[in-house]
């Protein structure tokens, strides 16, 4: 039997709907997806779910983004934007959201291998004050992340953020953003080289 998945959306609202945002491949074949869908064959869904190399939902994943939005109250507006496996063997995903399991953690999430929440990651409620488009892990484990956002935690940054491998903040990193892109433009990818330095596309 091959892959085969159906993520049925519903009709309304459908101009508004990204439908799948984000995919995943982990190690072990099994892939982690998300976007706007509240439905997985017959299966309750909220905007996450993973599969295992067949196509079949994987129950042992327990995760939901915005549990309690519905398409009236704004699901489209919920998604994530992209996801890495860390060198930890776990994920962290960016995007636009405002909880992961019912806690707040404001446009970024660190997901243990069973779908729950990572507590011990250190983006508090206050998170990201805007949405987040690409992340990337460096050589030494800090995590880099850019986005329409203008602080991270209370702490101001401009559109680019590096965090240390717990999620605190890097205060070495400020990178002036406004020298070089205009302030309605964010970063939409980042590659971290192996001799540290950064490359941003917009």
């Amino acid at each position: 039997r091959g892959f085969n998945i159906t993520i049925p959306l519903s009709s309304t609202s459908e101009s508004n709907r990204k439908g799948i945002t984000a995919a995943l491949l982990q190690p072990d074949g099994k892939v982690i997806i998300s976007g706007n869908f509240k439905k997985y064959y017959n299966n309750a869904i909220n905007n996450i779910l993973r599969l295992d190399a067949l196509g079949n939902l994987d129950e042992s994943f327990s995760g939901g983004l915005d549990n309690a939005t519905t398409e009236s109250e704004g699901l489209f507006q919920t998604f994530i934007n992209q996801m890495f496996y860390t060198t930890e063997n776990d994920i962290i995903a960016v995007g636009q959201f405002n909880t992961y399991n019912d806690v707040a953690t404001d446009n970024m999430v660190r997901i243990n291998n069973d779908g729950s929440k990572n507590i011990d990651f250190n983006n508090i409620c206050r998170g990201f004050n805007g949405p987040v488009e690409c992340i990337t892990q460096t050589s030494s484990g800090k995590i880099i992340i850019g986005g329409n956002f203008r602080a991270y935690n209370g702490v101001a940054r401009d559109r680019i953020v590096q965090l240390n491998a717990d999620g605190s903040l890097d205060p070495a990193f400020n990178a002036p953003m406004h020298t070089f892109l205009e302030n309605d433009i964010q970063a939409n990818e980042i590659i971290a080289q192996p001799d540290g330095k950064v490359i941003i596309a917009s």
